[in-house]
């Protein structure tokens, strides 16, 4: 049975000092640690360590935006530009017009004599119907048949050009005289002459030739091109007899010619 043990009668032990509790704890440190951080500013907005700074904004984002737009401009401007020139110059363009101003056959020399012989001149009109480019004209390659016979050829050296919605005149001779020219068939002679004496003798011209369409606002040409030019049946009447008569068109009029690739 637990008791109470008395020192003196009506007071009790003191268990603190018993136990040796009643000796106060040394707390210097404690204080000291406390004192230490007197002045310490907590809030949120204050960084602890002066010579350290937070790191600056990152700008990758704004940067690597900008050159995506930038780069998105450029493929833009380049399709569009690209998209205009398929339209000038792949797209089938307005080709020009040829038309038989005057045919002019002289020198003609029936079978009377060993050789046929005969000069001829044309003078093609061209048109350019395009409203946006100009065709460029290289050489003619010129020929001139009897029917479906060979009588002769010319080759013309030229440059010019035919500005949108312009004209210009080309002027072809050609002639049997030239030692390079084949010799025409006897009865092809014969034929011509027979309808000469009938009244009236048709012709058939083709050209050759070599052109390219160019922009009327920037130096920038399409592909050359070959032109095959058709002025057929050209329907010739002679003035005069011997060998100072002439032929021209019948009535005098022009005549058309067609044109393909």
């Amino acid at each position: 049975m637990a008791t109470l043990s008395q020192d003196e009668p009506g007071q009790f032990s003191n268990p603190v000092q018993d136990h040796g509790l009643s000796q106060p704890r040394n707390i210097s440190h404690t204080v000291s640690y406390a004192q230490s951080h007197v002045g310490y500013d907590c809030s949120p907005n204050t960084y602890p360590y002066a010579t350290l700074q937070p790191p600056a904004p990152h700008t990758f984002c704004n940067s690597g935006c900008i050159r995506c737009f930038i780069a998105i401009s450029i493929v833009s401007i380049l399709f569009v530009l690209f998209t205009f020139l398929l339209a000038y110059f792949v797209v089938h363009p307005d080709f020009p017009v040829f038309v038989m101003d005057t045919f002019f056959i002289s020198n003609f020399i029936n079978t009377s004599n060993p050789k046929f012989t005969a000069d001829w001149e044309a003078n093609i009109l061209v048109n350019n119907p395009s409203e946006k480019l100009k065709v460029h004209f290289d050489g003619v390659a010129s020929y001139m048949f009897y029917q479906s016979e060979f009588l002769a050829t010319s080759n013309t050296d030229l440059s010019f050009h035919v500005e949108p919605k312009g004209h210009s005149l080309l002027h072809v001779k050609m002639s049997t005289n030239n030692p390079d020219q084949p010799e025409v068939k006897q009865w092809v002679v014969d034929a011509m002459s027979r309808d000469r004496n009938e009244g009236s003798l048709s012709f058939n011209m083709r050209m050759l030739v070599s052109s390219s369409f160019k922009a009327a606002t920037f130096n920038f040409a399409g592909k050359d091109r070959i032109l095959k030019v058709y002025c057929d049946n050209l329907d010739v009447v002679f003035e005069g007899t011997g060998p100072k008569s002439f032929g021209i068109l019948s009535n005098g009029q022009s005549k058309p010619c067609s044109i393909s690739m």
